[in-house]
């Protein structure tokens, strides 16, 4: 599984963590990860992930449409082994509710949600697409947004029976903003100095 320039930030009870660009259609990872706002009032908001959802023909968009998926913050669905031109294995579709109330520490909840499906689908590599739902998102939080989404993550591999699971297995990060390169050394400083 590779990124777009990915970087290392580390290793925790053996599984690899790194950040980068991904592409939602041509990562061949077990599991790809995005978030989708919740519906709020009548407004649907617009997918985040439209080129993604453009590659599956607007499946996506008729969940929300057909009110199978809403939306709701950590709601989860589970799509396996989704159609090409799309190269997961499985596409987890993570409710974020309100996408104007999502900050840093609704992210890190979102990020250790994710990480408990991906240990009970017995995935091994994994691209995880969460941040904030509108791409300019408010971009001097994104440092807040890499440190609450990488405790979440480590908080449900602490809390994971068998430290031996992660060995081998791959994380890695698109936080889906510009400057999303500025959030590695929070990222890393969280994951070297855990559980600090």
């Amino acid at each position: 599984m590779e990124g777009t320039d990915a970087r290392d930030l580390g290793v925790y009870r053996g599984l690899r963590f790194r950040a980068g660009q991904v592409d939602p259609v041509t990562v061949d990872a077990d599991l790809l990860i995005v978030g989708m706002p919740g519906i709020v009032g009548k407004a649907a908001p617009i997918m985040e992930n439209s080129t993604l959802d453009r590659a599956l023909q607007g499946a996506l968009s008729r969940l929300r449409a057909g009110g199978l998926f809403d939306g709701a913050f950590g709601e989860t669905l589970v799509l396996a082994r989704p159609p090409a031109p799309v190269r997961c294995a499985s596409l987890l579709i993570v409710g974020m509710g309100d996408g104007a109330a999502i900050g840093p520490a609704q992210l890190g909840l979102l990020a250790g949600v994710a990480m408990r499906v991906a240990l009970q689908l017995d995935c091994c590599s994994v691209a995880c697409l969460l941040g904030f739902p509108a791409p300019e998102g408010p971009t001097d939080r994104i440092d807040q947004a890499a440190r609450a989404m990488m405790a979440g993550v480590l908080r449900a591999m602490d809390a994971h029976p068998d430290p031996a699971r992660f060995v081998g297995m791959q994380w890695l990060f698109d936080l889906r903003a510009a400057d999303a390169k500025r959030a590695d050394p929070a990222s890393a400083h969280i994951l070297h100095h855990w559980p600090d």
